[in-house]
């Protein structure tokens, strides 16, 4: 049985200005939740074989949702393309294998959230957090992560290829195997920082305005804790 509840969230007075362009269409908590329970139901009979997109799976473009909390919920395999998540908030959620590319994810929660190869490259997720979640495999190419939440995550071998990171919170986060590709980082906090040897670190940056040098190798990550305790 799969537990769904939401509550409609009102928009901060003080939000930042839209940077992404307005999806036209728009989906209420309860359509969404309605499309989350058909999508269920697909994945319990074994995601059968048919066309690329079923009518039961869920699979959406340009859609706006309204600000959601949800929790508890599977939503494995779903595709989110260009869709506006902004400021909703997902408790519990497993996410693994699901598409989000290219969507404004910017001041939303995913707390405690599973994102095994999930998908959310070219997405903006600025100020959003993603704190206690699992995200083994998952690829974050080209994504705006600036001043994102990541504490006491797993990013074991997530990729970070042409990505944003600077001002990210690193906190606790594992990094077994993680790419770090031309990615832009820094951070005036201090981290403690769990890499291994097979993290692949190549041409970062480490200063505030991305203009420095590029580093490569594990010494770049040391170098994000030696600046920070300057």
């Amino acid at each position: 049985m799969v537990l769904l509840r939401y509550a409609i969230r009102a928009p901060s007075s003080g939000a930042a200005p839209r940077e992404m362009p307005m999806p036209e269409t728009v989906m209420t908590a309860r359509e969404l939740l309605d499309r989350i329970a058909r999508h269920c139901a697909w994945l319990e009979a074994g995601a059968p074989d048919g066309e690329p997109f079923t009518e039961d799976q869920l699979t959406l473009f340009d859609t706006r949702f309204e600000h959601v909390e949800i929790r508890d919920t599977r939503l494995t395999d779903v595709s989110f393309i260009r869709c506006d998540l902004s400021g909703s908030v997902f408790r519990d959620c497993n996410f693994s294998g699901a598409i989000l590319t290219r969507c404004d994810l910017r001041r939303a929660e995913f707390l405690g959230c599973e994102f095994r190869k999930a998908e959310l490259n070219m997405s903006n997720a600025r100020e959003a957090s993603f704190a206690g979640s699992g995200m083994t495999r998952a690829d974050f190419s080209q994504a705006d992560l600036r001043n994102v939440n990541f504490d006491g995550c797993d990013l074991s071998w997530a990729w970070f290829s042409y990505t944003d990171l600077r001002h990210a919170n690193l906190q606790n986060v594992k990094l077994d195997g993680t790419r770090f590709v031309e990615t832009k980082l820094f951070s005036d906090a201090r981290f403690r920082l769990f890499a291994t040897e097979r993290t692949l670190v190549e041409e970062v940056t480490l200063d505030a305005d991305a203009a420095g040098p590029a580093h490569s190798g594990l010494d770049a990550l040391d170098g994000i804790r030696a600046s920070a305790e300057e």
